[in-house]
Parts: C-alpha cells; structure tokens; sequence
C-alpha cells in the first residue's frame, strides 16, 4: 500500500490528470459524435463493463504507467464504480486494490487504496463469487483523493426545457442541422463553460472548433460572443466576471453597447467601444467582431 501510494503522490499535477482522464473515458465509451449519446445510464450492459476497463486505460496513461511501466504498480488491480460500492473477485483477497469511483450526476470523483481481507467484503455473493465491499471496508481505504470536482457533464446537467430547445434545433438557414443545434446551444447556455465533447454530442460531428467557430460567426448578428482559450478572450472574460475556458473549451454571452442608464456594470473595451452584458430588457444588437 505504501508503495502505491507513494507512487501516485509522485506524480506530476496528479488530481487534475485523473479528472481529465476519467472524462475523457467517460465520453470515450458515450461516444456522442456518433450516437447523441450523453448519459451513462443509455449504455447496454457490456457498455457498462467496458466503460471500467477504458477508465482503467485512461488513468495508467494519465499516471504514466502506460506500457508496462513500474510493473509493480501496474499489477495492483484497479477496481472501477460508479455506484456506492465496488465488487470484488476472490482473487483479490489478501492483495492491495486501487479503488475509483466516479458520479456525472454529482460531478464528484474518490481515489482510494485498499488492502482486501475477508472482514471488508459482505457475506453475499453473486454467481460469480464476487463479494461487495462492506463498511468495515469502506472505513479501511487509504483515500489518495475524496470527493473531487469531476469536468461537468454539461448536457447531463441541463433543465429539461433547454436541453430539449438545443436537441430539436432546427433552422433552414443552416445548411446543417448539426450547426443549427451547435448555436442553439451557444445561445441557451450562455455564461457556462462548454466543452468539446458536448459540441461533438450535440451536433454529431467530428470537428467541434470549426463548429464554434461557425456559430461564434452566426450569432455575432444577435450579440452574442463565444469565447475560447486564446489570450484576448480569457481577457474579455475576465473583464465580464465570467468563468475563463481552457483549452477546447468555449463561454457565450449575449453583450450590449454600455448606455449612461447602465450605471457602474462591468464592461470590456473592444475597438474603442464600451460592451456589458446585456440585460433580459436590453434590445438585441450586432457584436462586436472578435477577429
């Protein structure tokens, strides 16, 4: 246990990689370019199977025991839930396990380290043999990390009403309506972070940037501004006290000119005029052109 434990506090930046990873393993099995896909309960049970086996891929890679590296890290078998408990094998009695769970309901994520004897399992087993962790078990485990913010599901956590505005978008000015979803959902979820492999389930397309990079022109004309990682709009952002996107990630807001009545809002500073964003009762005005 101290071993593995020691090597996972060795590792570089080691909760934001684990984060990434178990995101990108859950969308990895989703697969929303191709299926629409953005809940985990849609998946088919050798899909629920699978999806340990990829987080398990992801995260060797992520801690850098990709390859067979540090071969007695990567004996230690890693055990994989996203409910409240994990199932374990006879075969793992008497030797350390890595424990991940994971809930894109919760945006929530542990990492724990776990020594099996027979007094952390229930008595129960299923037809495989295998055993449910107990409390006395749960209450055992070495937590590396617990209850860590997960990258938010964005399409998961949308109320109803704009998750079905964005899904059913339509629009016969669009040549697709794969583009038409994509502004839909600039346009509905302003002022949250947007990843790329909402985008990709949204429009079902591979290219998410050329995507946001059509919409950001098409909704320019409604004064609405999606902004990206690149220096400038992290500024533009900042300035509009809005959350500030990494790398394939986008932020919309809707702006306004700044008017005496505004009083002392915040604003930015683009081509020698004064943007704030706008109100409900602002009028709808051409943006600014960020390029």
């Amino acid at each position: 246990m101290e071993d593995v434990v020691a090597y996972l506090d060795s590792v570089p930046n080691l909760r934001e990689r684990t984060a990434v990873s178990l995101r990108a393993a859950f969308d990895s099995v989703l697969d929303g370019e191709r299926t629409g896909r953005y809940d985990l309960n849609t998946l088919g049970m050798s899909e629920k199977t699978y999806l340990g086996s990829r987080v398990g891929h992801f995260l060797w890679e992520a801690w850098g025991l990709k390859g067979g590296k540090h071969a007695d890290i990567t004996s230690v078998p890693l055990k994989f839930t996203w409910t409240n408990t994990w199932v374990l094998a006879p075969e793992h009695i008497g030797h350390v396990c890595l424990l991940v769970r994971a809930s894109d309901t919760q945006s929530r994520w542990d990492l724990g380290v776990l020594k099996v004897v027979p007094e952390h399992l229930n008595q129960g087993r299923n037809r495989d043999g295998k055993q449910t962790l107990s409390a006395a078990g749960k209450s055992a485990i070495h937590w590396v990390f617990k209850d860590a913010p997960l990258p938010e599901n964005l399409l998961l956590h949308l109320d109803h009403q704009s998750l079905a505005q964005v899904l059913s978008s339509e629009d016969d000015d669009v040549a697709s309506s794969g583009q038409a979803r994509t502004n839909d959902l600039f346009r509905v979820v302003q002022g949250r972070l947007v990843g790329s492999a909402a985008v990709r389930t949204v429009a079902m397309q591979p290219d998410a940037p050329k995507r946001v990079r059509d919409a950001r022109r098409h909704l320019c004309r409604e004064g609405i501004l999606i902004l990206g990682h690149q220096l400038n709009h992290a500024q533009i952002a900042k300035a509009l006290g809005l959350p500030r996107p990494l790398k394939d990630q986008w932020v919309s807001i809707r702006v306004v000119r700044q008017r005496p009545d505004h009083g002392d809002a915040r604003f930015v500073e683009l081509d020698g005029t004064r943007w704030m964003v706008a109100g409900p009762d602002d009028l709808v005005e051409n943006g600014p052109n960020l390029s």
